[in-house]
């Protein structure tokens, strides 16, 4: 039963070459749970021609019952993206923090960041529930978070006002998105993996001009790698966009 729970729930995620015919964008995503399953959630949808949605999550816990919240959270999240493509990104965290909050009884909470790229200008607006600043990996400049916008985890605060933040991402920049189990993957003697290694890791990434792909599956090893076998504490997932240019 928990081997069919995790072929459902793998198969709830979107296939990261939905974008492959679109010269525009290049995507790549990956979750890996602590156990069978696992509370991490990511998806990513056009919105219209020239719009794509995306969103990276987080639900507090492990396991069984974190993934059934991850299931819920994400399909109510989707819904109303759908529901209101041409609303504000803070507007629709304000609607989806209140429809996942509507039937919590075990008190889970959801971190989570949400995007909207214009695939033609690079024009980025976004908002951050209670998640980790992405990073945006340039080719020729430093790296920079996704700052602003943010508010508390989904569920944590009844009808919390989110509003978001806009931004420019240049083409061939690397939007780099993580949930906390990276940073806090732990090895065999306690030490943590950290946020200075990782940006260690994304500088290395930028020199090398990867494709999103190849960056996510960098970031998966270095971080199974420092692991050296110990059980992972959290779920950790990775999420991936490169602009190419309108």
């Amino acid at each position: 039963e928990m081997a069919a729970a995790q072929r459902i729930q793998v198969a709830m995620l979107p296939r990261d070459d939905a974008f492959r015919g679109d010269r525009r964008i290049d995507l790549a995503a990956a979750m890996v749970p602590a156990r069978e399953v696992g509370g991490d959630l990511y998806d990513f949808f056009r919105l219209d021609a020239r719009r794509i949605f995306f969103l990276l999550g987080d639900v507090s816990g492990k396991g069984l019952s974190a993934s059934i919240f991850m299931a819920v959270s994400k399909a109510l999240a989707k819904s109303a993206a759908i529901r209101h493509p041409d609303d504000d990104v803070g507007a629709w965290m304000t609607a989806v923090n209140r429809e996942v909050s509507r039937d919590n009884s075990e008190s889970l909470f959801v971190t989570a960041f949400a995007g909207i790229l214009d695939l033609d200008t690079g024009d980025l607006v976004y908002c951050n529930a209670g998640h980790d600043d992405p990073y945006c990996v340039g080719a020729a400049s430093a790296l920079r978070r996704l700052s602003g916008g943010d508010g508390p985890p989904l569920c944590a605060v009844d009808d919390h006002e989110y509003s978001g933040e806009h931004t420019f991402v240049d083409a061939g920049e690397m939007i780099v998105m993580v949930t906390d189990g990276v940073t806090d993957m732990v090895d065999p003697s306690g030490g943590m993996y950290g946020r200075a290694r990782l940006e260690t890791l994304l500088d290395r990434l930028r020199k090398e001009r990867l494709d999103a792909r190849a960056a996510v599956q960098a970031i998966r090893d270095d971080v199974q790698a420092f692991a050296a076998g110990a059980e992972p504490a959290d779920d950790f997932s990775i999420l991936v966009i490169v602009w190419r240019g309108g």
